[in-house]
């Protein structure tokens, strides 16, 4: 009796061919067609060797992701999946629903799958990389190949795409971190939606679109991430504010710290904050926004009648479970944290 096992490919390779490829041999170890008259290993169209001679992916430029504020696009040109049946592809693990499957562009060129980034069984994990913190989420597609009367010919197609996004923004009254959409293959970046923004009362309905205010009188100001709209297993908080001074860089005023580092006193322990800074509204299930004010105040170098200012704030997005992170320890402090990697690992 002879046993045929499937295995699903994907792109992962091995690092080099130390022997001679012999395609009586195991197809010589190609992962798709083994010339024989050549000893080579070849790819079908749209598809090219990856640097281990052996194995084949899709050749640069047919398959794209593109990572936007709340969603993960993913496109393939139908050439690549010649062999495959796209209408049995599907992301994560349900194969039963239809927005978690690809489907052809009008234009009859790609295949093309947009969804949510808490949709689909997408996975989110926080990694701390040598260079930088970042997001990821990722998710796996699956494609299984043609069926040729009762039996395939091709292996079925396991590929993971991947969005990267970063943990740190930095916002202002004249600037808005928008999302960017980066492509690349199967694995790209991309950027969160945190914009900041004043209203005209503290209760935070209506935006002052040409923001002017007086001494003494509150400024209300809200941080809005990704348009309000809060996703699974992520919470945000305001690390600093501060205030500058337009007509002179050398000043500044930092109106909330939120004591991540544990120096500065008075932010959130009951002592006065000498601009009444305070956080009137906080994130919840339905709102991903803080609503904030702050007593109007002048620099001593301005002479004049008025002075334009900027108020700046430095955003951290987190895991929900990465209890070290800015978003769970100084004014932000959670000792109901529980750090699921940590206890895996221990």
């Amino acid at each position: 009796m002879v046993k045929l096992f499937i295995a699903a490919s994907g792109i992962a390779v091995v690092s080099c061919v130390t022997a001679e490829l012999n395609c009586h041999v195991n197809n010589g170890g190609c992962s798709h067609v083994c010339d024989s008259d050549s000893n080579t290993c070849q790819c079908p169209p749209c598809w090219e060797l990856a640097a281990d001679s052996l194995n084949c992916g899709p050749a640069s430029g047919e398959v794209s992701t593109t990572c936007s504020s709340n969603t993960m696009k993913m496109v393939i040109n139908t050439c690549v999946l010649d062999s495959h049946d796209y209408t049995g592809a599907y992301v994560g693990d349900d194969k039963e629903n239809d927005a978690c499957k690809p489907v052809l562009s009008t234009d009859g060129l790609t295949y093309e799958l947009e969804h949510g980034l808490d949709e689909c069984g997408m996975a989110l994990e926080f990694v701390q990389d040598t260079d930088k913190d970042y997001l990821k989420y990722s998710n796996k597609m699956t494609i299984p190949p043609k069926l040729n009367d009762i039996i395939y010919l091709d292996k079925r197609l396991q590929w993971e795409f991947s969005c990267e996004y970063s943990t740190l923004y930095e916002i202002s009254n004249d600037m808005t971190v928008n999302s960017a959409s980066i492509q690349d293959n199967f694995s790209a970046s991309g950027s969160f939606d945190v914009s900041l923004s004043f209203f005209e009362t503290d209760e935070f309905t209506a935006k002052q679109e040409t923001p002017s205010f007086q001494v003494g009188k509150p400024i209300n100001f809200g941080i809005t991430f990704n348009e309000g709209r809060p996703l699974n297993n992520l919470v945000f908080v305001p690390g600093v504010c501060e205030v500058e001074n337009l007509t002179n860089a050398d000043e500044s005023w930092k109106i909330w710290d939120s004591n991540f580092e544990e120096e500065i006193a008075g932010m959130c322990d009951g002592t006065p904050n000498a601009v009444q800074f305070q956080i009137l509204e906080s994130p919840n299930d339905a709102n991903a926004f803080y609503g904030m004010t702050y007593q109007g105040f002048a620099f001593q170098s301005i002479t004049g009648s008025s002075g334009d200012q900027r108020l700046k704030c430095h955003v951290t997005v987190c895991h929900v479970d990465d209890c070290d992170s800015v978003c769970k320890n100084g004014c932000f402090d959670d000792d109901t944290c529980t750090d699921t990697n940590a206890d895996a690992s221990s």
